[in-house]
C-alpha cells in the first residue's frame, strides 16, 4: 500500500544488503521470482536456500506439520504447510553457515511453537487453523493451498477470508484473484469478511460455483458473531475452519464462538 508493488518491495528489502562487507553472507529464498535482482551486487557471499528439486525425501504430516531431510538427517517441523518448510530451510542454511551441528539444527526446529495467530492449530470438535496475524495474496493462497491439501473425508472445511488490508490502488484486482482461487477448490461453503472482500465478489456474481455457499459478513462484533453461528451450524459443529485475513480483521475472534464460547 506505501511502497506501490511488489518490485518496489524488493527494491527496499535489498536495502538489508547495503551495509555489507566481504565478509558478509546474504540468505535468499531461490525460488522467490526476485532472487536474481536481491543477489546482484551484493558484496560478500550469498547462499541461495529452498527445496532441492532433486531431493524427494519430504513428507507433508497435514496439521501436523512437516518431515524432511538434510544430509540423511531426519527432522520434523512441526509448524504445518508449504510456507513453514520454507521457512525453516531459511533456517537450516543459516545455521550452518553459522556452524551449527545438524544435530543442533534439528532441536532447534523441532521445539518450534507457533506464535499467535501464525499457524495455529487449535483442536476441537471444530479444528481451526488461525493464521490471522496477517495477510497478503501470496500468504492467502499458501494457506488456501495448505487447508485444501488436508486429508479429512468424513469433515467438511470452511475457509473464512477477511480483507488483505494495505494494498493500495491494486486492493479490489487481489481480493477478486484471491476469492477466484478460493472458489476453484471444491470447498462446500466459503466465508467472506470485510468491506474489500464484500467489494471483490460483487465483481465476481457473475462467475461464482453454484455448488459452493458463500456468505459475507462486515467485521463489527455483530458480523463476527453471525459469521461464527453460521459456521457451527455448516459445519454441523465437526469439520475445520480455516481463519485467514490481515491483522486488523481481528479474525481470531470467531475461535471461541465455535466451541460455544463468546468473543
Amino acid at each position: 500500500g506505501l511502497l506501490g508493488s511488489k518490485k518496489q518491495i524488493a527494491k527496499e528489502k535489498k536495502q538489508i544488503f547495503s551495509n555489507f562487507t566481504d565478509k558478509s553472507v546474504a540468505f535468499i529464498p531461490k525460488l522467490d521470482e526476485y532472487s536474481t535482482f536481491l543477489a546482484e551486487d551484493v558484496k560478500g557471499s550469498i547462499v541461495f536456500y529452498g527445496p532441492k528439486e532433486e531431493n524427494h525425501q519430504v513428507l507433508d504430516l497435514g496439521l501436523k506439520g512437516t518431515e524432511f531431510f538434510v544430509d540423511d538427517l531426519a527432522i520434523r517441523l512441526p509448524l504445518p504447510g508449504k510456507g513453514n518448510y520454507y521457512d525453516a530451510l531459511a533456517a537450516v542454511a543459516v545455521g550452518k553457515a553459522l556452524g551449527c551441528s545438524l544435530q543442533e539444527i534439528k532441536k532447534g526446529i523441532e521445539e518450534v511453537k507457533p506464535l499467535f495467530g501464525r499457524s495455529q492449530i487449535i483442536e476441537g470438535e471444530i479444528t481451526v487453523v488461525q493464521d490471522c496475524y496477517n495477510a497478503n495474496p501470496e500468504s492467502v493462497e499458501q494457506s488456501l493451498d495448505f487447508f485444501a491439501s488436508i486429508s479429512n473425508p468424513t469433515e467438511k472445511k470452511l475457509p473464512i477470508l477477511g480483507d488483505m488490508l494495505e494494498l493500495g490502488q491494486d486492493s479490489l484486482v487481489l481480493h477478486k484473484e484471491i476469492i477466484k482461487k478460493a472458489l476453484e477448490y471444491n470447498f462446500k461453503g466459503l466465508v467472506l469478511i470485510g468491506s474489500e472482500m464484500a467489494r471483490g465478489f460483487k465483481d465476481l456474481s457473475t462467475e461464482i460455483k453454484k455448488d459452493c455457499t458463500v456468505m459475507i459478513y462486515d467485521s463489527t462484533e455483530k458480523g463476527i458473531i453471525q459469521a461464527g453461528e453460521f459456521a457451527k451450524n455448516f459445519l454441523n459443529n465437526k469439520g475445520l475452519v480455516l481463519l485467514k485475513g490481515s491483522r486488523g480483521m481481528q479474525l481470531e475472534r470467531i475461535t471461541p464462538l465455535l466451541s460455544g464460547g463468546n468473543i
